[in-house]
């Protein structure tokens, strides 16, 4: 089936750290994960040039509201979903799960942020997260046949 192949169907990411300078510790804006079909997500974060610098460790964080209660994820072995650089063109990539709802009726996390803490005087970073979305449809416009070639 030729739809599997095509990500943009399956795929989720969105960037939680656009690409910049950072020169300080600070977060950024949460992001929206309601789509996935799972609670393991990937985060990737890579570093362009660095001045006078040491390390950059970036932290994924979850919330219910994308405004309060933020908690850092978990990898699933149950160790803090964290990816430190400690050089110029450089990265890295971990899993880490999302919380679990404080009980049945409490609101479940759906928010994912980015918080970096940055030793060293800047450098030029993003990280971007990644999952799975529910597969699509077979009748989404795709076909299992491979085309004609004349």
């Amino acid at each position: 089936m030729s739809y599997l192949n095509d990500l943009s169907n399956c795929m989720f990411h969105e960037d939680v750290i656009r690409p910049q300078s950072i020169t300080t510790d600070t977060s950024g804006t949460g992001v929206d994960v309601a789509v996935l079909g799972s609670n393991i997500i990937n985060g990737r974060v890579s570093l362009g040039a660095v001045n006078t610098f040491t390390s950059l460790a970036v932290s994924f964080q979850a919330s219910t509201d994308n405004s309060t209660g933020w908690v850092t994820c978990t990898q699933p072995d149950g160790t803090a979903a964290t990816v430190t650089l400690t050089a110029a063109s450089t990265d890295g990539i971990i899993a880490f799960q999302l919380p679990t709802a404080a009980s049945a009726t409490a609101a479940p996390y759906r928010y994912v942020r980015a918080t970096w803490d940055i030793t060293g005087t800047s450098a030029l970073a993003c990280a971007t997260i990644f999952g799975l979305i529910q597969m699509p449809s077979p009748a989404s416009g795709y076909v299992a046949a491979p085309p004609t070639i004349n």
